[in-house]
């Protein structure tokens, strides 16, 4: 065969396939470039679609929620509009409706057979007191309930949430009393239980360090005077902790159906998170008048405490609803019979009383009277109005 050694052949040859290599590499590249751009259009398209459903779903999430919040308003607003008398479905059934654990199983009720009319009935019925729905009080909120039926009397704002000042110490009186084994036990006042209070303007009775004072006078040292130092003295003696009292506090509001109120801590300081409302109150304070430690406490004017190592004497401390009233009983033949004040400058002036009226005893809260001087009392002005206009139909 014959082969030609042209040597322009050959070259010819070598360029050729020179610059089929270099279009080779050059589509090689250009399909390579062609590839990354492909590849980060979609990264770009896939990542600009993920934004687009988050998007989405964010602004349907929001929608849903302003939508529910929307509904939880008008239902709550409807309830109190609902709950503002006797005679409907109100705060009543709260009070008065026995409390389940908050993880019982709910069971429907057995019906009742219709009770025969008496004249006993027709006695008890006529016998319930009434008063003008129309009143105007100092307070922002207020519930007045007959003790034995938990009939509703007058509520206004009774739900709405608010701050419960020195009131909590009702929570820490009872509960308190309830885990003391023994009211003749003494406890040593130590520096810890008085920590803090001084800076915070607190209410004292004016324990002192060292001091041996029984618990029975505790109880009273907090509920007359409102000694946050016989608060702390309590929560440290019996529960280890002030923090470990509130946990027992906040359990035991649950149990009692407290269902709006957050205690964080046992003497009532204010705390943007503590919060209750009249109709709790009204539960917690109807609950303690069964005891009859707690209700011997409330009802004093003044008490002397037996005799201590500071206090050879004991030490005498006055009741502040009482000192404030300046009368007890009315015209109307209401009593008072007792209670407890509250004040904080962002809760207002604050009182959860009881009194009588016809052989009845009557509940009455009262929450937010904003007054500005020492001597203007709003709350006392609120429950002397109220008790005095009480009436039978």
């Amino acid at each position: 065969m014959y082969e030609s050694k042209n040597p322009a052949n050959l070259a010819g040859f070598g360029l050729f396939k020179d610059n089929l290599f270099m279009n080779e590499r050059k589509e090689l590249k250009q399909n390579r470039i062609l590839r990354n751009i492909t590849l980060s259009l979609l990264i770009i398209a896939l990542v600009v679609a993920a934004a687009l459903i988050t998007s989405i779903v964010t602004v349907r999430m929001s929608e849903r929620a302003q939508e529910a919040e929307q509904a939880r308003l008008i239902e709550e607003k409807t309830y109190i509009e609902n709950n503002q008398g006797a005679g409907r479905r109100s705060e009543s059934t709260v009070i008065a409706a026995p409390k389940q654990q908050p993880d019982a199983p709910q069971s429907e009720p057995e019906p009742e057979p219709a009770a025969a009319v008496t004249v006993d009935n027709f006695l008890l019925y006529d016998s319930l007191a009434s008063i003008n729905p129309e009143i105007d009080i100092y307070s922002t909120c207020a519930l007045l309930l007959e003790r034995e039926s938990g009939t509703i009397l007058y509520s206004k704002d009774a739900l709405r949430s608010t701050y419960p000042a020195s009131l909590t110490k009702i929570m820490t009186c009872i509960l308190g009393i309830e885990h003391c084994a023994d009211l003749n036990a003494t406890v040593t006042i130590t520096e810890d239980m008085l920590s803090g209070l001084l800076d915070a303007d607190a209410s004292v009775a004016g324990l002192s360090v060292g001091e041996e004072v029984q618990y029975i006078d505790l109880f009273y040292c907090l509920m007359l005077p409102s000694g946050a130092d016989a608060a702390n003295a309590i929560a440290f003696s019996l529960f280890g902790s002030a923090d470990a009292m509130v946990q027992e506090m906040n359990d035991m509001a649950l149990r009692l159906g407290m269902v709006a109120t957050t205690y964080t801590n046992v003497s009532g300081l204010h705390d943007v998170k503590m919060r209750t409302t009249a109709t709790d109150v009204a539960i917690l304070f109807n609950y303690s008048l069964n005891n009859e430690i707690f209700r011997s406490i409330i009802t004093k004017q003044s008490y002397t405490t037996a005799a201590t190592n500071k206090h050879p004497d004991g030490m005498t401390v006055y009741g502040t609803m009482f000192s404030m009233l300046p009368i007890t009983e009315f015209e109307n033949g209401a009593v008072i019979l007792g209670g407890k004040t509250g004040t904080t400058t962002p809760a207002g002036q604050c009182l959860a009383s009881f009194g009588s009226y016809q052989g009845r005893e009557y509940i009455l809260v009262t929450l937010g009277a904003f007054g500005y001087e020492s001597s203007q009392h709003f709350n006392i002005d609120d429950a002397m109005t109220i008790y005095s206009l009480l009436t039978l139909d």
